[in-house]
């Protein structure tokens, strides 16, 4: 299954990284295990000394059988606005991939 965890914009920023952007996706094999894998990412960029808590835990039955985002699969997924925000995926198998969202005209 694939769990999405939605960063908070924690003081009008995303924290990012080469593991982290606005959305990182994780496949384990229950909630449990993609909350475990989260945080071996880098609890560091999981906390706001001001604002607190930038994502929130995952839970069963948040699991998908591909990734997306609401409902959405990621490869599909276009944001509101203009934004050069991504989704990381993280595979059971230890790779990766970062997905940059197609930008919506306004």
């Amino acid at each position: 299954m694939f769990y999405t965890f939605r960063q908070n914009n924690s003081g009008g920023w995303l924290a990012k990284d080469h593991n982290f952007d606005q959305y990182v996706i994780i496949e384990a094999v229950d909630a449990d295990q993609a909350n475990v894998r989260f945080l071996e990412l880098g609890p560091e960029l999981s906390y706001c000394q001001c604002c607190g808590e930038r994502w929130g835990d995952v839970y069963d039955g948040d699991g998908t059988e591909a990734p997306e985002i609401y409902g959405d699969p990621v490869n599909e997924y276009v944001p509101y606005g203009r934004n050069n925000n991504a989704a990381i995926v993280h595979y059971l198998d230890g790779h990766k991939d970062k997905i940059k969202f197609i930008k919506e005209c306004l």
